[in-house]
Protein backbone atom coordinates (compact mmCIF):
# COMPACT_ATOMS: atom_id res chain seq x y z
CA UNK A 1 0.00 0.00 0.00
CA UNK A 2 1.02 3.62 -0.49
CA UNK A 3 1.78 6.11 2.28
CA UNK A 4 -1.75 7.51 1.96
CA UNK A 5 -3.83 7.36 5.14
CA UNK A 6 -5.97 4.23 5.19
CA UNK A 7 -9.59 4.73 6.34
CA UNK A 8 -10.32 3.63 9.91
CA UNK A 9 -12.81 0.93 8.90
CA UNK A 10 -10.29 -0.53 6.45
CA UNK A 11 -7.62 -0.63 9.16
CA UNK A 12 -10.08 -2.50 11.41
CA UNK A 13 -10.66 -5.08 8.67
CA UNK A 14 -6.92 -5.47 8.04
CA UNK A 15 -6.35 -6.11 11.75
CA UNK A 16 -9.16 -8.67 11.71
CA UNK A 17 -7.66 -10.37 8.66
CA UNK A 18 -4.27 -10.63 10.30
CA UNK A 19 -5.68 -12.15 13.48
CA UNK A 20 -7.52 -14.78 11.43
CA UNK A 21 -4.48 -15.48 9.25
CA UNK A 22 -2.17 -15.83 12.25
CA UNK A 23 -4.51 -18.50 13.58
CA UNK A 24 -4.49 -20.30 10.24
CA UNK A 25 -0.71 -20.03 10.07
CA UNK A 26 -0.38 -21.68 13.49
CA UNK A 27 -2.61 -24.53 12.25
CA UNK A 28 -0.52 -25.01 9.10
CA UNK A 29 -2.85 -23.42 6.53
CA UNK A 30 -0.35 -22.23 3.92
CA UNK A 31 -2.79 -20.80 1.34
CA UNK A 32 -6.26 -19.32 1.38
CA UNK A 33 -8.84 -17.84 -0.98
CA UNK A 34 -10.77 -14.60 -0.60
CA UNK A 35 -14.00 -16.47 0.11
CA UNK A 36 -12.29 -18.35 2.98
CA UNK A 37 -11.28 -15.10 4.64
CA UNK A 38 -14.63 -13.47 3.87
CA UNK A 39 -16.54 -16.28 5.57
CA UNK A 40 -14.33 -16.10 8.67
CA UNK A 41 -14.51 -12.28 8.86
CA UNK A 42 -18.27 -12.16 8.10
CA UNK A 43 -17.89 -9.85 5.10
CA UNK A 44 -18.09 -10.25 1.33
CA UNK A 45 -15.42 -11.83 -0.88
CA UNK A 46 -15.49 -8.68 -3.01
CA UNK A 47 -14.58 -6.57 0.04
CA UNK A 48 -11.67 -8.87 0.90
CA UNK A 49 -10.36 -8.68 -2.66
CA UNK A 50 -10.63 -4.88 -2.65
CA UNK A 51 -8.74 -4.65 0.64
CA UNK A 52 -5.98 -7.01 -0.49
CA UNK A 53 -5.72 -5.53 -3.98
CA UNK A 54 -3.41 -2.77 -2.74
CA UNK A 55 -0.89 -5.18 -1.27
CA UNK A 56 2.29 -6.14 -3.07
CA UNK A 57 1.39 -9.82 -2.74
CA UNK A 58 -1.10 -10.83 -5.43
CA UNK A 59 -3.42 -13.81 -5.20
CA UNK A 60 -4.64 -15.91 -8.12
CA UNK A 61 -8.00 -17.64 -8.71
CA UNK A 62 -6.22 -20.99 -8.95
CA UNK A 63 -3.75 -20.80 -6.08
CA UNK A 64 -5.23 -18.13 -3.82
CA UNK A 65 -2.97 -16.16 -1.46
CA UNK A 66 0.12 -17.30 0.45
CA UNK A 67 -0.79 -16.95 4.13
CA UNK A 68 2.72 -16.09 5.39
CA UNK A 69 3.18 -13.37 2.78
CA UNK A 70 -0.08 -11.64 3.62
CA UNK A 71 0.58 -11.89 7.36
CA UNK A 72 3.98 -10.26 6.89
CA UNK A 73 2.66 -7.46 4.70
CA UNK A 74 -0.28 -6.71 6.97
CA UNK A 75 2.13 -6.57 9.91
CA UNK A 76 4.22 -3.94 8.13
CA UNK A 77 1.14 -1.86 7.37
CA UNK A 78 -0.36 -2.07 10.86
CA UNK A 79 2.72 -1.96 13.07
CA UNK A 80 5.37 -0.48 10.77
CA UNK A 81 8.86 -1.75 10.00
CA UNK A 82 10.43 -0.80 13.34
CA UNK A 83 9.38 -1.30 16.94
CA UNK A 84 6.61 1.03 18.15
CA UNK A 85 6.82 1.79 21.84
CA UNK A 86 3.82 2.24 24.13
CA UNK A 87 3.24 3.61 27.64
CA UNK A 88 0.44 2.72 30.02
CA UNK A 89 -0.98 5.09 32.64
CA UNK A 90 -2.69 3.39 35.57
CA UNK A 91 -1.31 0.10 36.92
CA UNK A 92 -4.45 -1.05 38.72
CA UNK A 93 -6.13 -4.39 38.09
CA UNK A 94 -7.05 -3.61 34.49
CA UNK A 95 -3.66 -2.11 33.74
CA UNK A 96 -1.93 -5.18 35.16
CA UNK A 97 -4.13 -7.48 33.07
CA UNK A 98 -3.24 -5.57 29.88
CA UNK A 99 0.45 -5.62 30.69
CA UNK A 100 0.33 -9.35 31.34
CA UNK A 101 -1.71 -10.10 28.21
CA UNK A 102 0.44 -8.14 25.76
CA UNK A 103 3.84 -9.11 27.16
CA UNK A 104 5.73 -10.49 24.15
CA UNK A 105 2.56 -10.95 22.08
CA UNK A 106 3.42 -8.37 19.41
CA UNK A 107 7.20 -7.99 18.88
CA UNK A 108 6.80 -4.64 17.10
CA UNK A 109 4.36 -3.22 19.65
CA UNK A 110 5.91 -3.08 23.13
CA UNK A 111 4.73 -1.44 26.34
CA UNK A 112 7.97 -0.02 27.70
CA UNK A 113 6.66 1.42 30.97
CA UNK A 114 3.64 1.79 33.24
CA UNK A 115 3.04 4.97 35.24
CA UNK A 116 1.46 5.34 38.67
CA UNK A 117 0.91 7.74 41.55
CA UNK A 118 0.72 4.95 44.14
CA UNK A 119 4.10 4.75 45.95
CA UNK A 120 3.49 1.05 46.70
CA UNK A 121 3.61 0.22 42.98
CA UNK A 122 6.36 2.56 41.84
CA UNK A 123 9.74 0.87 41.32
CA UNK A 124 8.25 -2.59 40.83
CA UNK A 125 7.96 -4.61 37.63
CA UNK A 126 4.62 -5.84 36.35
CA UNK A 127 4.81 -8.56 33.68
CA UNK A 128 8.46 -7.52 33.19
CA UNK A 129 7.41 -3.88 32.63
CA UNK A 130 8.81 -1.21 34.99
CA UNK A 131 6.31 0.87 36.94
CA UNK A 132 7.51 4.49 37.12
CA UNK A 133 6.24 7.65 38.86
CA UNK A 134 3.82 9.73 36.79
CA UNK A 135 6.27 12.63 36.93
CA UNK A 136 8.61 10.71 34.59
CA UNK A 137 5.95 10.27 31.89
CA UNK A 138 6.91 13.22 29.69
CA UNK A 139 10.64 12.44 29.74
CA UNK A 140 10.08 8.75 28.97
CA UNK A 141 7.75 9.52 26.06
CA UNK A 142 10.13 12.03 24.50
CA UNK A 143 13.31 10.01 25.02
CA UNK A 144 11.78 6.90 23.46
CA UNK A 145 9.69 8.53 20.71
CA UNK A 146 6.53 6.98 22.12
CA UNK A 147 3.45 7.62 19.96
CA UNK A 148 0.82 5.46 21.69
CA UNK A 149 -0.53 5.62 25.24
CA UNK A 150 -3.03 3.43 27.09
CA UNK A 151 -5.33 4.87 29.77
CA UNK A 152 -6.45 2.54 32.56
CA UNK A 153 -6.82 5.06 35.38
CA UNK A 154 -9.95 5.72 37.52
CA UNK A 155 -12.61 7.75 35.68
CA UNK A 156 -11.96 10.88 37.71
CA UNK A 157 -8.32 10.94 36.57
CA UNK A 158 -8.94 10.17 32.90
CA UNK A 159 -8.91 13.69 31.43
CA UNK A 160 -5.88 14.79 33.44
CA UNK A 161 -3.97 11.68 32.35
CA UNK A 162 -5.01 12.13 28.73
CA UNK A 163 -3.76 15.72 28.85
CA UNK A 164 -0.43 14.52 30.26
CA UNK A 165 -0.06 12.00 27.42
CA UNK A 166 -0.87 14.60 24.76
CA UNK A 167 1.48 17.18 26.30
CA UNK A 168 4.25 14.57 26.30
CA UNK A 169 3.89 14.04 22.55
CA UNK A 170 1.72 10.92 22.31
CA UNK A 171 -0.36 10.91 19.12
CA UNK A 172 -2.76 8.03 19.77
CA UNK A 173 -4.59 7.04 22.97
CA UNK A 174 -6.57 3.93 23.86
CA UNK A 175 -9.02 4.95 26.57
CA UNK A 176 -10.23 2.03 28.70
CA UNK A 177 -12.01 4.35 31.15
CA UNK A 178 -15.76 5.18 30.97
CA UNK A 179 -14.90 8.90 30.82
CA UNK A 180 -15.38 10.79 27.56
CA UNK A 181 -11.97 12.42 27.35
CA UNK A 182 -11.20 15.25 24.95
CA UNK A 183 -8.06 15.34 22.82
CA UNK A 184 -6.83 17.65 20.03
CA UNK A 185 -7.84 16.94 16.43
CA UNK A 186 -4.33 15.67 15.60
CA UNK A 187 -4.49 12.94 18.29
CA UNK A 188 -6.27 9.66 17.53
CA UNK A 189 -8.58 8.44 20.31
CA UNK A 190 -9.95 4.89 20.61
CA UNK A 191 -12.54 4.43 23.35
CA UNK A 192 -12.96 0.92 24.74
CA UNK A 193 -15.85 1.06 27.22
CA UNK A 194 -15.98 -2.28 28.99
CA UNK A 195 -18.99 -1.22 31.08
CA UNK A 196 -21.11 -0.61 27.96
CA UNK A 197 -20.03 -3.97 26.56
CA UNK A 198 -21.03 -5.59 29.85
CA UNK A 199 -24.42 -3.87 29.94
CA UNK A 200 -25.10 -4.68 26.29
CA UNK A 201 -24.23 -8.33 26.91
CA UNK A 202 -26.43 -8.36 30.02
CA UNK A 203 -29.39 -7.17 27.94
CA UNK A 204 -28.90 -9.79 25.22
CA UNK A 205 -28.25 -12.42 27.86
CA UNK A 206 -31.74 -11.77 29.20
CA UNK A 207 -33.21 -11.80 25.69
CA UNK A 208 -31.43 -15.05 24.89
CA UNK A 209 -32.60 -16.65 28.14
CA UNK A 210 -36.17 -15.45 27.66
CA UNK A 211 -36.47 -16.65 24.07
CA UNK A 212 -34.61 -19.84 24.95
CA UNK A 213 -37.02 -20.56 27.80
CA UNK A 214 -39.92 -19.96 25.44
CA UNK A 215 -38.37 -22.34 22.93
CA UNK A 216 -37.95 -25.08 25.53
CA UNK A 217 -41.51 -24.60 26.76
CA UNK A 218 -42.86 -24.89 23.23
CA UNK A 219 -40.85 -28.04 22.65
CA UNK A 220 -42.26 -29.65 25.79
CA UNK A 221 -45.78 -28.80 24.61
CA UNK A 222 -45.02 -30.33 21.17
CA UNK A 223 -46.31 -27.19 19.52
CA UNK A 224 -43.02 -25.94 18.14
CA UNK A 225 -42.60 -25.84 14.37
CA UNK A 226 -38.92 -24.84 14.44
CA UNK A 227 -37.56 -28.33 14.23
CA UNK A 228 -34.67 -29.55 16.30
CA UNK A 229 -36.42 -32.65 17.63
CA UNK A 230 -34.76 -35.98 17.01
CA UNK A 231 -34.76 -36.65 13.28
CA UNK A 232 -36.35 -33.24 12.49
CA UNK A 233 -34.18 -30.49 10.91
CA UNK A 234 -34.14 -27.00 12.40
CA UNK A 235 -35.84 -24.24 10.43
CA UNK A 236 -33.20 -22.11 8.73
CA UNK A 237 -33.49 -18.31 8.56
CA UNK A 238 -31.30 -16.03 6.43
CA UNK A 239 -30.87 -12.46 7.74
CA UNK A 240 -29.67 -9.86 5.21
CA UNK A 241 -28.83 -6.62 7.05
CA UNK A 242 -25.87 -4.23 6.69
CA UNK A 243 -25.80 -3.09 10.33
CA UNK A 244 -23.58 -5.59 12.11
CA UNK A 245 -24.96 -4.79 15.59
CA UNK A 246 -28.56 -5.29 14.47
CA UNK A 247 -27.59 -8.46 12.64
CA UNK A 248 -25.93 -9.90 15.72
CA UNK A 249 -28.94 -9.04 17.90
CA UNK A 250 -31.36 -10.80 15.53
CA UNK A 251 -29.01 -13.76 15.36
CA UNK A 252 -28.98 -14.05 19.16
CA UNK A 253 -32.78 -13.76 19.39
CA UNK A 254 -33.43 -16.34 16.67
CA UNK A 255 -30.76 -18.77 17.91
CA UNK A 256 -32.29 -18.55 21.35
CA UNK A 257 -35.67 -19.48 19.88
CA UNK A 258 -34.21 -22.61 18.31
CA UNK A 259 -33.70 -21.52 14.71
CA UNK A 260 -30.62 -22.06 12.56
CA UNK A 261 -29.45 -18.63 11.40
CA UNK A 262 -27.26 -17.54 8.50
CA UNK A 263 -26.30 -13.91 7.95
CA UNK A 264 -25.19 -11.59 5.16
CA UNK A 265 -24.14 -7.94 5.28
CA UNK A 266 -25.28 -7.05 1.77
CA UNK A 267 -27.73 -8.17 -0.90
CA UNK A 268 -25.18 -9.78 -3.20
CA UNK A 269 -23.84 -12.04 -0.46
CA UNK A 270 -27.36 -12.75 0.79
CA UNK A 271 -28.54 -13.90 -2.64
CA UNK A 272 -25.49 -16.13 -3.04
CA UNK A 273 -26.14 -17.66 0.39
CA UNK A 274 -29.83 -18.25 -0.39
CA UNK A 275 -29.01 -19.92 -3.69
CA UNK A 276 -26.32 -22.09 -2.16
CA UNK A 277 -28.45 -23.20 0.78
CA UNK A 278 -32.16 -22.52 0.49
CA UNK A 279 -33.53 -20.97 3.72
CA UNK A 280 -37.02 -21.44 5.13
CA UNK A 281 -37.40 -17.67 5.66
CA UNK A 282 -35.52 -14.54 4.60
CA UNK A 283 -35.36 -11.44 6.81
CA UNK A 284 -34.38 -8.56 4.52
CA UNK A 285 -33.44 -4.95 5.24
CA UNK A 286 -34.82 -2.35 2.83
CA UNK A 287 -31.83 -0.03 2.73
CA UNK A 288 -28.24 -1.26 2.68
CA UNK A 289 -25.51 0.09 0.41
CA UNK A 290 -28.25 1.66 -1.72
CA UNK A 291 -31.56 3.06 -0.52
CA UNK A 292 -33.62 0.44 -2.39
CA UNK A 293 -31.22 -2.51 -2.34
CA UNK A 294 -33.69 -4.62 -0.37
CA UNK A 295 -36.37 -4.10 -3.02
CA UNK A 296 -34.06 -5.34 -5.78
CA UNK A 297 -33.04 -8.38 -3.73
CA UNK A 298 -36.69 -9.25 -3.10
CA UNK A 299 -37.46 -9.18 -6.84
CA UNK A 300 -34.44 -11.35 -7.62
CA UNK A 301 -35.53 -13.88 -5.00
CA UNK A 302 -38.98 -14.09 -6.58
CA UNK A 303 -37.45 -14.58 -10.04
CA UNK A 304 -35.47 -17.61 -8.85
CA UNK A 305 -37.59 -20.77 -9.30
CA UNK A 306 -35.94 -22.40 -6.30
CA UNK A 307 -36.50 -19.43 -3.98
CA UNK A 308 -39.75 -17.85 -5.19
CA UNK A 309 -41.85 -19.49 -2.46
CA UNK A 310 -39.55 -18.59 0.44
CA UNK A 311 -41.39 -16.08 2.66
CA UNK A 312 -39.73 -12.65 3.04
CA UNK A 313 -39.96 -10.46 6.13
CA UNK A 314 -38.83 -6.93 5.26
CA UNK A 315 -37.28 -4.58 7.85
CA UNK A 316 -38.08 -0.91 7.38
CA UNK A 317 -36.89 2.28 9.03
CA UNK A 318 -36.32 4.46 5.98
CA UNK A 319 -39.45 6.60 6.23
CA UNK A 320 -38.58 7.99 9.64
CA UNK A 321 -34.79 8.04 9.38
CA UNK A 322 -34.16 9.12 5.79
CA UNK A 323 -37.31 10.95 4.71
CA UNK A 324 -37.83 8.50 1.87
CA UNK A 325 -41.43 8.42 0.67
CA UNK A 326 -42.38 4.80 1.25
CA UNK A 327 -45.72 3.71 2.65
CA UNK A 328 -45.87 0.10 3.82
CA UNK A 329 -49.61 -0.13 3.29
CA UNK A 330 -49.72 1.46 -0.18
CA UNK A 331 -46.29 0.94 -1.74
CA UNK A 332 -45.74 -2.32 0.10
CA UNK A 333 -48.70 -3.88 -1.69
CA UNK A 334 -46.66 -3.91 -4.90
CA UNK A 335 -43.54 -5.48 -3.41
CA UNK A 336 -43.09 -9.28 -3.47
CA UNK A 337 -42.65 -9.57 0.30
CA UNK A 338 -44.94 -11.14 2.87
CA UNK A 339 -44.70 -8.84 5.89
CA UNK A 340 -43.03 -5.69 7.20
CA UNK A 341 -41.68 -4.79 10.62
CA UNK A 342 -40.27 -1.43 11.70
CA UNK A 343 -36.78 -1.20 13.18
CA UNK A 344 -35.99 -1.41 15.99
CA UNK A 345 -38.20 -4.45 16.51
CA UNK A 346 -38.84 -5.99 19.93
CA UNK A 347 -37.67 -9.61 20.30
CA UNK A 348 -41.16 -11.02 20.81
CA UNK A 349 -42.54 -9.05 17.84
CA UNK A 350 -39.77 -10.42 15.65
CA UNK A 351 -40.38 -14.00 16.80
CA UNK A 352 -44.13 -13.63 16.33
CA UNK A 353 -43.68 -12.42 12.73
CA UNK A 354 -41.19 -15.20 12.01
CA UNK A 355 -43.48 -17.91 13.38
CA UNK A 356 -46.45 -16.60 11.37
CA UNK A 357 -44.53 -16.47 8.08
CA UNK A 358 -42.99 -19.91 8.53
CA UNK A 359 -46.53 -21.29 8.78
CA UNK A 360 -47.65 -19.72 5.48
CA UNK A 361 -48.63 -22.28 2.81
CA UNK A 362 -46.96 -21.90 -0.60
CA UNK A 363 -50.12 -20.53 -2.22
CA UNK A 364 -50.15 -17.65 0.27
CA UNK A 365 -46.58 -16.47 -0.46
CA UNK A 366 -46.60 -13.03 -2.12
CA UNK A 367 -44.74 -14.09 -5.26
CA UNK A 368 -46.09 -11.50 -7.69
CA UNK A 369 -46.05 -8.39 -5.52
CA UNK A 370 -49.78 -8.29 -4.90
CA UNK A 371 -51.28 -8.86 -1.48
CA UNK A 372 -53.48 -11.93 -1.21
Amino acid sequence: MTDAVIPEKTVERLCSYRRILLGWQERGKERFYSHDLAAEASITSAQVRRDLMSLRTIGTPRNGYVTANIVEELGLIIEGESEQKIVLVGAGNLGKAILDYFAGRRPNLRIIAAFEKDPAKIGKRIASTPCLPIGELAGTVRENDVLLGILTVPERAAQESANALVDSGVRAIINFTPAKVRVPADVYLENVDISIALEKSAYFGRVFARTGDARRGQARASSNNNGGAKGEPMMRILCIEDDRDILESYQAILHGAGYEVETALDGETGLASARARKPDLIILDVMMRESTEGFHVAYQIRQDPNLKHVPILMLTAISSEFGMRFDKEKDGAYLPVDAFVDKPVAPQSLLSAVKRLLALPANRINVDGTKK
